[in-house]
């Protein structure tokens, strides 16, 4: 049972308690049981102390602990490019690949998680390159709002000292709950101080907000940005509820122009490489 319904189930146990205590009148043996339903009551407002305390605790430790580092083991050039997108990868790669992610976005996890090995092995073996979008859609999806966007704008602050990978790995590794508490920024400087990044380096381009503007020009631009208004199939992808074209939202992964139908077809980065 999640922690909201057991509140509202201790609470609705504890009303009935006092209801019963109201309702009882003044025989000995009803005043028995006013005292056992006082007994009661204190009991399940001890109870729901002690689950918010716990809750708090839990909550305290998503947002304090450190965010485990994951070494992809991968030494391959990257560079940040002017619309604020970072290219991974040899410049004479056959194929190139462009992700569309939200380091805050369930199902961008999911897809790093089913893919992200068979990614980097095409980057190590020099037949891949990505072009990495890393957005802030899910801005207000954070308690407080904003992690996507920090996280976004701290991994373009990773990109010189080229453990981008692997931060953008380490990301995904222990992703925050949609709806829950993101990362800080100390956690954020943390994290690429242990890959091995200038720790003053870094906590002045985050803490200083420095690709803050990037990240959230180009998330509103790929709102109208036409190449990615559709489906696998080439036809336009619908809003249901305005009838327009639309962005269907991360992840999106396109390559040649044509959006990859990776849902459908695990082996779609196998027949790009052929």
């Amino acid at each position: 049972m999640g922690g909201n319904a057991q509140k509202r189930k201790t609470a609705t146990s504890a009303a009935r308690a006092v209801s019963a205590a109201r309702g009882t009148k003044g025989s000995g043996g009803d005043k028995g049981k006013v005292i056992g339903a006082i007994v009661v009551i204190v009991v399940l407002v001890g109870a729901i102390g002690i689950g918010l305390w716990f809750a708090k605790q839990q909550s305290d430790k998503k947002t304090t602990e450190a965010i485990p580092v994951v070494n992809t083991s991968l030494s391959v050039p990257a560079k940040r490019n002017d619309d604020g997108s970072i290219t991974v990868g040899k410049e004479d790669a056959k194929v190139q690949v462009e992700a569309y992610e939200d380091f805050l976005c369930p199902a961008c996890g999911s897809f790093e998680k089913l893919y992200g090995e068979e990614i980097t092995k095409g980057l190590a073996d020099g037949k891949l390159k990505v072009k990495y979008y890393m957005l802030d859609y899910l801005h207000n999806s954070s308690n407080p709002a904003g992690y996507s966007l920090d996280a976004a704008a701290a991994s373009l602050c990773t990109v010189d000292s080229g453990k981008f990978l692997d931060y953008h790995a380490s990301l995904y590794g222990k992703q925050p709950e949609e709806l829950g508490p993101g990362y800080t920024k100390d956690q954020l400087i943390s994290l690429g101080e242990r890959l091995g990044i200038d720790k003053n380096a870094l906590a002045t381009c985050v803490n200083g907000d420095k690709y803050k503007d990037v990240v959230t020009k180009y998330t509103e631009a790929s709102l109208n940005d036409k190449a990615l208004q559709k489906n696998p199939d080439g036809t336009d992808a619908i809003n249901p509820k305005t009838g327009q074209p639309t962005f269907k939202g991360t992840p999106t992964i396109s390559s040649g122009g044509k959006i990859q139908d990776y849902q459908k077809d695990q082996d779609w980065l196998k027949k790009l490489l052929g």
